[in-house]
């Protein structure tokens, strides 16, 4: 009785994330296509485009929210949080599939400077699929397992990268056109990240055990850092 309610809480979170990818596929932009890098775009849902391949993702999360609904009797990884897992990852390859395939066939000829953005529905469903792994995973025991698992998604991107089927998709003709400006900012922004979390490491960890030692300056010592 005493594991009913966090069981519960889980389930939700998994619901929760599947709902998230359907009204991401429902009401945001697969990709946006613009004429040229300064004129905005138009964006293109995938409903718009392809109309069968939304109904098949759509139908993918709408089956992962189904499954969460049934009464669970075990906090173990069972066949149905697998299914789950299965079905929450094809919703997102398909929908990474039909983003590469808008980027090759929705500029027209009289576009030659036209490019292909990656539109908001993706970079949604990122979070979509982040919940349900972070829902479901967390229920194996053993981490070799997890961590294959977790590596699908992230080796399907490679692969499509490294085939060429994103080429088209207007930040990776970027990063093929300008590769060593790409790799400066992003030198310049791991650095400016680390440094920024190893000086509010140094300097909160003291002031975390000074407050914690020192009752007297632990509001002080909020109001400062919360200010």
């Amino acid at each position: 009785m005493l594991e009913k309610p966090d069981m519960i809480k889980r389930e939700q979170v998994l619901i929760l994330g599947s709902t998230i990818g359907i009204f991401t596929l429902i009401f945001l932009p697969l990709v946006t296509v613009k004429p040229n890098r300064l004129l905005p775009g138009e964006p293109v849902n995938i409903f718009e485009a392809y109309p069968f391949a939304g109904m098949v993702i759509l139908s993918c999360w709408a089956v992962v929210i189904l499954l969460s609904l049934f009464t669970r009797k075990t906090r173990r990884f069972v066949l149905r949080d697998f299914v789950s897992l299965i079905l929450a990852d094809l919703a997102f390859f398909l929908l990474l599939f039909y983003m590469g395939l808008a980027s090759k066939s929705l500029l027209s000829e009289d576009m030659p400077y036209g490019r292909i953005s990656i539109g908001a529905a993706v970079w949604v469903s990122i979070l979509s699929l982040y919940t349900v792994h972070f829902s479901v995973l967390k229920k194996l025991k053993k981490p070799f397992v997890r961590g294959v698992l977790t590596l699908i998604i992230p080796l399907i991107l490679i692969i499509m990268l490294l085939s060429g089927f994103l080429s088209e998709i207007s930040v990776v003709k970027e990063y093929y056109g300008r590769s060593d400006r790409f790799l400066l900012a992003l030198n310049q922004h791991l650095f400016i990240s680390f440094l920024a979390a190893g000086l509010g490491t140094l300097i909160g960890i003291p002031l975390g055990i000074l407050s914690y030692r020192r009752k007297f300056l632990e509001k002080p010592i909020f109001a400062i850092t919360n200010f």
